[in-house]
């Protein structure tokens, strides 16, 4: 059994973990995100095999590894956004106009790209405000040179 002092110690010892600045954790963060794109295979393969969806699911852990690098991490993560999918349009709209946990999303945003060409027809089941919302931002881009 161990004596209330030796429990006092241990605790003490695990409040005293140091932690970094938050320029630090900005600066890991940016490097991080900094990786371009173009530089993954872009291929859509199903499940967790591919370059891209590899990279997409390490940036997108980031925010949640900690407090302290929630909103550096969710500021870079916004920074390019690349739309592989349709399906992708309508939730990009809803995030971009959404300030949930004090933050303005779209205000992060400093380029949208298209890996693929996207034509609406209208028998589509797609929300014409949320497309038309994404290509009214000064951010929008719609190039697969990058790629």
């Amino acid at each position: 059994m161990a004596s209330p002092q030796s429990a006092g110690s241990h605790c003490e010892v695990l409040r005293t973990r140091p932690v970094l600045p938050p320029d630090i954790i900005a600066q890991v963060c940016e490097q991080i995100f900094a990786a371009p794109l173009h530089q993954y295979d872009l291929s859509l393969t199903r499940g967790r095999n591919g370059q891209w969806s590899n990279e997409m699911y390490f940036r997108l852990s980031l925010p949640l590894v900690s407090k302290t690098r929630w909103k550096p991490a969710t500021r870079d993560l916004y920074k390019h956004i690349v739309l592989r999918r349709l399906q992708q349009i309508p939730y990009l709209a809803r995030t971009l106009s959404s300030k949930d946990a004090g933050i303005d999303f779209g205000a992060l945003v400093r380029k949208i790209t298209l890996f693929r060409y996207i034509v609406v027809l209208p028998d589509w089941n797609i929300s014409c405000r949320g497309l038309q919302a994404i290509f009214d931002r000064d951010t929008f881009t719609a190039s697969e040179d990058e790629y």
